[in-house]
């Protein structure tokens, strides 16, 4: 779902908050690998898996960066 479907459904009053849409949306998993990264456009409403393999003592770091095309070329930070 789009965050413009989504504000419109909140603005319809279909939906009270994000946790409504697992009611009339279906989950999909996109798999992830240690060490690569992920791109998408940013205006997909999107979490983060569960992880399978946690340790008490591990820490997660989440790197976020962004891009924008700009005469001809990406220009990336985070």
């Amino acid at each position: 779902m789009s965050h413009d479907q989504f504000r419109h459904a909140l603005e319809k009053g279909w939906i009270e908050s994000v946790a409504d849409l697992s009611r009339f949306h279906a989950r999909r998993y996109v798999p992830s690998t240690v060490g690569r990264m992920v791109i998408h456009s940013g205006h997909t409403l999107h979490q983060v898996a569960p992880s399978t393999r946690v340790e008490p003592n591990d820490e997660r770091l989440t790197l976020q960066g962004h891009g924008v095309w700009c005469d001809g070329r990406w220009l990336l930070y985070w």
